[in-house]
């Protein structure tokens, strides 16, 4: 695909998804938690991903929805320490124990971006109060979940 069929794919999706208003991310959200049947009146879901330049530079973002939208007031950016960079697993441990030493209120879903080596990283530093979530799941009784779709 060239740039500029996928710069016209991605305008495409931005102009879909601004006449749509947040209304579908309500949607979104209830389908979700139908999946994984949970009950919840205010349901906050956060995702954690880890970006460098060529192992360099290491940075973790968090961003944060509410069945709303986006809570941009709630993003944050960590700096990963230079010993861990091109250390994906140490940065997810890094980015996830640096947002959970924090004692703002944990989302309801933790989303990691990665597989499940990243996921078994943040699984070493979670709180004692979350549980893990799979796919095949059936069953969910806590204030805040990890999960790993990769």
């Amino acid at each position: 695909m060239s740039f500029v069929a996928l710069a016209n794919l991605n305008a495409q999706q931005i102009i879909r998804n601004q006449s749509l208003g947040k209304e579908t991310y309500g949607d979104h959200f209830k389908e979700l938690l139908s999946h994984f049947s949970i009950s919840e009146n205010y349901p906050t879901l956060e995702c954690i991903d880890i970006s460098h330049h060529s192992g360099s530079f290491s940075k973790a973002s968090v961003v944060h929805f509410s069945a709303k939208g986006k809570v941009k007031s709630n993003y944050r950016t960590y700096n990963i320490p230079k010993n861990l960079a091109g250390n994906d697993t140490g940065s997810i441990q890094f980015a996830v124990a640096k947002r959970f030493a924090k004692n703002k209120l944990p989302p309801l879903i933790l989303l990691i971006d990665g597989g499940k080596t990243q996921l078994k990283a943040a699984l070493q530093v979670k709180p004692k109060s979350a549980k893990t979530l799979d796919r095949k799941s059936t069953r969910l009784n806590s204030s805040h979940q990890i999960i790993s779709y990769a």
